[in-house]
């Protein structure tokens, strides 16, 4: 019903996805192409910028009927030119076993930041 539509909060409320995005917005890096490697596609929406891989979100149905979802994730990341990429710790255990976009992230990008929240790797020059 409209009524209980209207009872649902309308901020998505998630305190490790308001600290990336104060991260971000306080060090000038929002404005860059990021990829988060994560199911917190709130933090694209807060920042106002649309999320630019094939697949923004992961469940256990999509990597387990779509084989090639790790290559679709880096060639949607080298495509897009990314800058940052984005991982809130814990590790989503959906990305946990993703080792070929892990290990292209470690040979890519190196670790710019890191809290107990979340990790930021930056490109490679």
């Amino acid at each position: 019903t409209m009524k209980m539509l209207r009872s649902q909060p309308a901020v998505i409320d998630n305190i490790k996805s308001q600290k990336i995005v104060a991260y971000l917005n306080k060090n000038n890096l929002s404005l860059k192409n990021f990829y988060i490697m994560s199911n917190n596609v709130e933090i694209y929406y807060l920042l106002d910028k649309p999320s630019k891989v094939y697949f923004p979100l992961m469940y256990p149905s999509i990597s387990g009927y779509y084989k090639d979802f790790q290559e679709t994730y880096i060639s949607d990341v080298k495509r897009n030119k990314t800058d940052l990429i984005i991982i809130p710790l814990p590790i989503d255990p959906n990305y946990s076993s993703a080792s070929n976009l892990i290990t292209f992230i470690k040979i890519n990008y190196s670790l710019s930041y890191k809290s107990n929240d979340f990790l930021i790797y930056t490109k490679n020059k």
